[in-house]
């Protein structure tokens, strides 16, 4: 579940999309739609497996795996909060609130993108 109490992120990173429906549809015109499906649950299962450990080092790692993946699917927002996540975490300061912003950017990224995926076969 998404924790509220540590607030809204930054107005920048609150605009930008969970999920960018043209830039989604872009690439499943470009690459097919069952190489993107398998994208898709490729970048769900990283999600899933993302900030469960709060050291920087593992927080640097998992998010530098998301950024480009995230970005390429249509992920806007996860992948902005994951840069500036890996940068904090390898600076090793400040990167805690960051990290709960990605993990409630996660959840709705997640939420999305298994609503786009639907059920499990």
């Amino acid at each position: 579940m998404m924790d509220d109490a540590a607030g809204p992120g930054p107005p920048e990173l609150e605009a930008l999309p969970v999920l960018d429906p043209d830039a989604h549809r872009e690439l499943r015109d470009m690459i097919g739609a069952q190489t993107v499906e398998r994208l898709v649950l490729r970048l769900i299962a990283l999600m899933r497996a993302a900030f469960h450990d709060a050291a920087p080092e593992a927080v640097g790692r998992e998010a530098h795996g998301l950024i480009s993946t995230a970005g390429m699917m249509g992920c806007p927002r996860l992948a902005e909060i994951c840069r500036r996540l890996e940068v904090a975490a390898q600076e090793g300061a400040g990167h805690a609130a960051l990290l709960e912003q990605a993990r409630r950017t996660r959840d709705l990224t997640l939420a999305a993108l298994t609503d786009l995926a639907g059920p499990p076969a």
